[in-house]
This record gives structure tokens, C-alpha cells and sequence, in this order.
């Protein structure tokens, strides 16, 4: 039986834009903010005192690296598909 959760995905078009709406809208902490390679970073926020913690993921880093894993992927079919913030 699942009792707890630890960390969840969401896939964003602009990191720096959902950090922003996480944080200053929802009231949300930055958790982690830290470079994982060129042009990357692992970003998460979750809500004060909470244990589960949302990865802010680019959706572009992410399609660009299961491509690299299966070739018959197309990434542009995924990028489209992050939720806009406003």
C-alpha cells in the first residue's frame, strides 16, 4: 500500500516562470535549484512543512533525453503538452 509520496513531476515550458508562480503565487518554498549539466537544472518546490516535494521539469530536457533513449520518439509531439501558467 502506497503511504506516502515523495517527490512529483510537473513539466513546464519555462522553469524560472513555474518557480515564480509556485513560489510567489502559491505561497509555495524553493527546495532545490541547483545545475545538472549544460543547460540544466533540478528545480522543487513543495508547500511550507510538506514532505512531498514537485520536480519543476522542462518538458524540452526531458523530450530531448527520451529521444536519446528510443529512437522512434519525437519530441515535439511532447513539448507541446506543458501547462501553461497564468
Amino acid at each position: 500500500m502506497i503511504t506516502n509520496l515523495e517527490t512529483v513531476t510537473v513539466y513546464v515550458n519555462d522553469q524560472d516562470q513555474a518557480l515564480d508562480f509556485y513560489v510567489n503565487k502559491l505561497g509555495f518554498e524553493k527546495r532545490a535549484d541547483n545545475p545538472m549539466g549544460p543547460g540544466m537544472r533540478w528545480v522543487t518546490v513543495a508547500p511550507p512543512g510538506g514532505k512531498t516535494e514537485i520536480v519543476l521539469a522542462r518538458i524540452k530536457q526531458v523530450c530531448r533525453w527520451w529521444a536519446a533513449q528510443d529512437s522512434n520518439l519525437e519530441p515535439s509531439r511532447y513539448e507541446r503538452r506543458a501547462l501553461p501558467l497564468s
